[in-house]
């Protein structure tokens, strides 16, 4: 599949050119979670879930289905039809994410420095005459080539299926995610603090980026590669 990228002044959007050879899952529900405290963290796992914060909720509807898809099999994506709600590498980047199941809900950790974790949860809906439990076990058995997984059981299963209850939720829309468009004006100000820490954080081993730099360096195209990114970073800013 290949991806066309189109910008609005309110979304981040993505066009999907194919969707043909790559696994993608119906989602009933999507949330996302932000923290309310500077408290650190330290490690999560299945004993220790909860955190000063609070989830935001989308849903799927008729018209604006919500999706998770592998992409090209380097990409997690969460997709609201164009809208990118989540996007993350699992080459390279997996080892950070670990993923707890139950029943028809899944929750994915992603440790990207010790004191900032990023938090995303799923409720699967029927897929091809499948129903959310069985896609689930499915979405588990494919993406356990990359990310560690976990089930969840008792109360901590309960942790992940709360609030997916569309009567009881807090319903979001997409107004307030964080366009392409300002990531790349704030990038050539080189100032990133007006971003959330999921933008401020990196698990990318400094020797690693080493050696690839060297690699980069010695190709005679990359110079041309960098002056083409920079002009389209100043072009998504106009």
């Amino acid at each position: 599949m290949y991806l066309s990228m189109k910008f609005s002044p309110n979304t981040c959007q993505m066009t999907r050119m194919s969707t043909v050879g790559y696994p993608y899952w119906n989602i009933e529900c999507y949330a996302r979670y932000q923290n309310t405290s500077n408290t650190n963290p330290g490690n999560l796992d299945e004993n220790n879930l909860e955190l000063n914060g609070i989830w935001k909720y989308f849903f799927s509807t008729p018209t604006k289905q919500i999706k998770l898809s592998l992409e090209n099999s380097s990409h997690l994506t969460v997709t609201q039809n164009n809208t990118i709600l989540e996007n993350h590498a699992v080459v390279g980047g997996s080892s950070n994410i670990t993923v707890f199941f139950s029943a028809d809900c899944m929750l994915f950790v992603n440790q990207l420095t010790e004191n900032c974790i990023r938090r995303f949860k799923i409720k699967f809906s029927v897929n091809n005459n499948k129903s959310g439990e069985e896609s689930c076990l499915h979405s588990v058995a494919t993406l356990a080539r990359f990310f560690t997984i976990k089930q969840l059981y008792n109360s901590h299963a309960e942790y992940i299926a709360k609030g997916f209850d569309a009567n009881t939720a807090l319903a979001t829309t997409t107004h307030e995610e964080v366009t392409v468009d300002k990531i790349a004006e704030i990038l050539l100000k080189q100032d990133q603090t007006e971003l959330s820490r999921a933008y401020q954080a990196s698990k990318f081993k400094e020797e690693r980026l080493d050696k690839i730099l060297h690699l980069c360096l010695s190709d005679p195209m990359f110079p041309v590669f960098v002056n083409q990114v920079e002009q389209h970073i100043y072009n998504l800013k106009k």
